[in-house]
């Protein structure tokens, strides 16, 4: 990856899944400290994928930027909200360059999973949701694991593209 920050925090958030699956593995299974487990794996999850593409758009289009558009940049993307559906990326892409945008859909376009990682980005960022707003999703470690085993991957086409 480009940017080594979040490498190393998709790094530290994998190390972080797989801790709690040795822990969640001495557990019987009807104990409901699963679903705490995977609650909790839900949001650092989803604060990690968040966090990683905020920082990609705020790091590649700060470089060389005036001060005036690394204020717009930590306004509208480090302080906000972050939907990082496939759709709503490619629209934050075409914002800034339409060629980042074409660039980034053939890349997923072009991958034998990339319905998978479009679905895992979407269950990610709803689930979460779900969860943050008083709802009680019915996810399991391992589809934590998963939506962010796929994630991760959109993360490092993201980069790629951003940091060409």
């Amino acid at each position: 990856m480009y940017n080594k920050k979040v490498e190393k925090l998709l790094h530290n958030t994998e190390q972080e899944l797989v801790r709690l699956g040795h822990k969640i593995r001495r557990l019987s299974p009807f104990d409901d400290t699963r679903s705490i487990v995977a609650k909790y794996a839900l949001i650092i999850s989803y604060g990690s994928i968040e966090r990683a593409f905020k920082d990609i758009v705020i790091d590649a289009c700060s470089i060389n930027a005036t001060t005036q558009i690394k204020n717009f940049l930590l306004k509208n993307f480090d302080k906000n909200a972050f939907n990082f559906k496939y759709d709503e990326l490619c629209k934050k892409l075409e914002g800034f360059d339409g060629e980042w945008r074409n660039n980034f859909k053939e890349d997923i376009k072009k991958r034998k999973h990339a319905q998978k990682y479009k679905t895992s980005l979407a269950s990610l960022f709803d689930t979460r949701n779900e969860f943050a707003h008083g709802g009680n999703p019915n996810v399991t470690l391992t589809d934590v694991k998963n939506y962010f085993k796929d994630c991760a991957i959109v993360v490092k086409i993201f980069d790629r593209i951003l940091n060409k």
